[in-house]
């Protein structure tokens, strides 16, 4: 559930995505037979400092930091009816905190705080009729199910903030790249790589949870009491971002340098 069970991700993910999930997770370790794996291949690339921590923590030394790229995309004359609005883009699952958003929103809106503010979500996934059965009774939460990246764009401008609740350890989140290049606050937790991205009060808003009841405290802290955000404007990542051509060219380099090492009977 993004806290604690941990050990369905192989189960569920039998492949790469879900070893490094449960690695990022602690559920891989010597005596798992995993670690082994790992070390069979030349480079481990991993797009977050964190990661490279817990490989090297676990005894894996051959990893290299290669961050996620993002690039910046234009959209001609699209508007959208909405503006000022709690903005949520992402998968519909449990570890990306959609649970704990809604029900802390529909708390908030119940009470005497309420900013009129709507929330819009975005996104698709396995808790698409959970989201469309506790957001049908809020008149102020408008949910637009699964978008192209293009058409989102205008979504991004016209927020107040974007909320990334997330759950789980984070690796390097696109979401967050992406986010960087709108001039949008951003509220998102402290797990995993989020911090790497978002630094607290500088480019957005950070909160520090370890469980999902503190999440909701923090997400209902956050709506009564963050009510201008301005100051979080026309900031970037902390952590540099790089271009898709930048990224292919260290992958290159990356290659090149495995295979020469093979050339020369390493």
């Amino acid at each position: 559930d993004g806290f604690h069970s941990y050990k369905k991700c192989i189960q569920c993910k039998p492949g790469l995505k879900g070893l490094i999930i449960s690695f990022l997770h602690k559920e891989i370790t010597v005596k798992s037979g995993y670690i082994p794996y790992f070390k069979q291949f030349d480079k481990v690339i991993v797009p977050s400092k964190i990661l490279q921590k817990y490989c090297e923590i676990r005894g894996i030394y051959n990893t290299v930091h290669l961050p996620n790229f993002a690039e910046i995309k234009t959209l001609k004359n699209m508007e959208i009816p909405f503006n000022d609005f709690y903005l949520f883009i992402g998968r519909l699952t449990k570890q990306k905190g959609i649970v704990e958003l809604i029900n802390t929103y529909n708390k908030f809106t119940k009470s005497k705080f309420f900013n009129n503010r709507k929330l819009i979500i975005i996104g698709d996934g396995p808790l698409r009729e959970f989201v469309l059965k506790n957001t049908q009774n809020n008149k102020n939460i408008i949910f637009l199910g699964k978008k192209r990246q293009e058409e989102i764009i205008p979504y991004y401008k016209n927020a107040y903030c974007l909320i990334v609740p997330s759950i789980w350890l984070e690796n390097h989140s696109l979401v967050l790249l992406e986010w960087s290049f709108y001039d949008v606050p951003v509220v998102t937790t402290n797990r995993g790589g989020n911090s790497e991205i978002v630094k607290h009060n500088y480019n957005g808003i950070n909160l520090d949870v370890s469980s999902r009841e503190e999440l909701e405290k923090a997400l209902y802290d956050f709506f009564i009491k963050y009510d201008n955000l301005d100051h979080l404007r026309n900031k970037k990542p902390i952590s540099n971002y790089i271009t898709g051509s930048q990224y292919a060219e260290e992958l290159t380099k990356i290659y090149k340098g495995c295979i020469l090492k093979y050339e020369n009977g390493e």
